[in-house]
């Protein structure tokens, strides 16, 4: 029996980091590919791997339990499975990139890189940082945001950033007024939603100054698989 060529990739997801995230990053790449019919979408596996130590605690030393083996081994999983490009919804997990991307024979979507792409695309001049304390600590953005002639700014408090994240972590109602003020303390050009936890509350809040960063990978993931994106 003949098959229906494949015309649209796989895309695998490297989850769990934390679960709610990984499950509205899905949602977002449903919502935002352009289809009339389930076959128009791209095809996904996703691996929810949820006792993967936490990233932040071991970037800032107080853990020693290391998250990158649990991460290594569901990206090898998803080389086998047959997946085309892999996407990691944590931003924190990022820090890892280089180690994992020399373990697969896959492409890894960094959310960084395409970050700072649609940033220059943009003309941005200055952003702020929304993010967890090992993003922050790790000097991911800065780096790359100084890199590409970007002023990174931090918001005067990390502790209220944090107390949110873990808000959304423990499934807890968020005061998306103080998301929203927070993020226009920073007095940027715009505001990066920094970590894939922010993006849950992100979402309610109507503001041009904020942009969403697992919005774009979602996008990016979207149209390499083969998929088109909605306005």
């Amino acid at each position: 029996m003949k098959t229906k060529a494949k015309t649209l990739k796989t895309l695998g997801i490297i989850g769990g980091l934390g679960p709610a995230a990984s499950a509205y990053f899905y949602e977002l790449i449903t919502r935002l590919t352009k289809a009339d019919c389930d076959q128009q979408h791209i095809e996904i596996v996703l691996f929810s791997r949820s006792d993967t130590p936490d990233r932040s605690a071991f970037i800032t030393g107080e853990s020693d339990d290391s998250p990158l083996p649990s991460i290594l081994e569901v990206a090898a999983v998803l080389n086998s499975v047959g997946a085309d490009y892999i996407a990691i919804p944590c931003i924190t997990a990022h820090y890892f990139i280089d180690e994992i991307r020399k373990t697969s024979k896959v492409p890894i979507i960094s959310m960084v890189e395409e970050t700072v792409k649609h940033l220059r695309i943009k003309s941005v001049k200055s952003v702020g940082i929304l993010a967890t304390d090992g993003t922050i600590a790790s000097g991911l953005f800065q780096s790359a945001l100084k890199n590409a002639g970007i002023a990174p700014v931090l918001p005067e408090s990390q502790t209220e950033v944090m107390n949110i994240i873990n808000a959304v972590k423990a499934g807890k109602a968020v005061d998306c007024a103080a998301l929203l003020r927070i993020a226009q303390s920073c007095g940027t050009d715009t505001v990066l939603l920094g970590c894939t936890e922010l993006s849950l509350p992100g979402k309610s809040i109507v503001d041009s100054n904020i942009t969403d960063c697992m919005e774009i990978l979602a996008r990016r993931a979207i149209t390499l698989c083969g998929g088109e994106t909605r306005v």
